[in-house]
């Protein structure tokens, strides 16, 4: 049912109620000065062909971290959640199956029987220490409050699905930009890692467990960072000679959850980086795999 406005004009007073409380704008700067201040590269608010529908589509935030030839994307959206109206996201165990995620080698190749100059190679690592089997991950979520009707309880998951479906093509759009890189001026290859984002305000997360024969594992509780199952495969590169990479997860944080992952992305002691960049797996398999 459409939104039902009283006849009244807005005044100053009004948008400037709506800027201190309800933008999602402002929150979207606080989210990009987490990762400013901590020296990712970082675009706010642009567009992108989609590479499936081929439409123009927006972006909050596109950032990215590397070192050495260790390229990490990260596709970034965010919703400014309310208390009365927060996210419950719905959990159960990651299978062995689900314990992967994929890695985009793209190099220069100079050979001379192929029509790029560049291949690409998908390294799959699994089982992957960064989506641990046996670890909790979404399945389904929704935002729950009361409706001021007749205090019963409601869901949906349209809005919040509207900011997590655009995370999932700007990170196939980063897919597609890392796959199809010019490196004749570059040469050797880059290693690229992809991750969508969602991320809410503080206390606006919560995750609910359960077991696999169905029953309740916990009550709801809040948290700052889970999981949430994608699997979704993409064709990524050259129209004649394409690889298939699959996002596992989408990740969703709330912002103080978001700060912390920074952190530990930019701590040489902390084993987060090299959770997602086995660099000695990756080694071997694309000795093995390159042509």
């Amino acid at each position: 049912m459409a939104k039902q406005f009283k006849d009244l004009p807005i005044g100053q007073n009004d948008l400037l109620e709506y800027l201190e409380g309800d933008s999602d704008f402002s929150f979207e700067l606080e989210v990009f000065k987490e990762l400013v201040d901590r020296g990712f590269y970082c675009s706010h608010n642009g567009t992108y062909d989609d590479p499936a529908t081929k439409t123009p589509r927006e972006y909050d935030i596109r950032a990215h971290k590397n070192i050495d030839s260790y390229y990490l994307r990260m596709a970034v959206e965010c919703k400014n959640l309310k208390q009365n109206y927060p996210l419950l996201v719905t959990s159960t165990c990651r299978t062995e199956y689900e314990s992967l995620h994929n890695i985009l080698i793209h190099y220069y190749s100079q050979q001379p029987q192929l029509l790029h100059d560049e291949e690409n190679i998908i390294i799959t690592i699994s089982p992957s220490e960064y989506y641990c089997s046996g670890d909790f991950i979404g399945k389904s979520c929704a935002q729950v409050g009361r409706l001021m009707s007749n205090n019963s309880i409601s869901s949906s998951d349209a809005e919040v699905y509207n900011k997590w479906s655009q995370a999932i093509s700007s990170a196939y759009g980063l897919l597609q930009q890392g796959a199809t890189l010019d490196m004749r001026n570059i040469g050797g290859e880059i290693v690229l890692a992809v991750i969508p984002i969602l991320v809410v305000p503080d206390n606006m997360l919560w995750i609910v467990r359960y077991n696999d024969d169905g029953t309740l594992n916990c009550v709801p509780f809040q948290t700052d960072h889970c999981h949430y199952k994608i699997m979704k495969n993409y064709s990524i590169g050259y129209n004649n000679d394409q690889e298939t990479y699959t996002i596992n997860c989408l990740e969703i944080m709330t912002k103080s959850g978001f700060s912390r992952y920074l952190d530990r992305l930019c701590d040489d002691t902390d084993d987060l980086w090299s959770k997602i960049f086995p660099q000695g797996e990756i080694e071997l398999k694309f000795a093995q795999q390159k042509v």
